[in-house]
């Protein structure tokens, strides 16, 4: 991982409410995410490692002392994770873009 300004490694994905899968262009390797919630409410972005079973993410709100792999993008907010490769990504309403790269900042 790069502690430098982001640098996008294949196409931005929109990720409405089905599975979609994250990939690098030419199977680049990538160590981050950028998401960009394009909605003025915040949206819940879950995701399971890949390859597996798309069917298997939830954008469900996690219960109090049970862990889960959803995160909240705050209304218009732009945010860089560091999710696994390959990962199958969802959001809970509306459009979410997500694009693969390096670095955090």
């Amino acid at each position: 991982m790069y502690d430098s300004p982001f640098t996008p490694l294949g196409p931005t994905y929109a990720v409405g409410q089905l599975p979609v899968q994250i990939l690098a262009s030419g199977g680049q390797p990538y160590s981050s995410m950028r998401v960009f919630n394009t909605t003025n409410i915040p949206v819940r972005i879950g995701y399971v490692i890949g390859p597996t079973n798309p069917g298997a993410v939830s954008t469900v709100t996690p219960a109090a002392g049970s862990p889960a792999t959803v995160i909240t993008i705050l209304a218009s907010g732009k945010e860089t994770l560091c999710l696994p490769q390959n990962c199958w990504v969802q959001a809970s309403v509306s459009i979410l873009e997500v694009t693969p790269g390096e670095g955090m900042v």
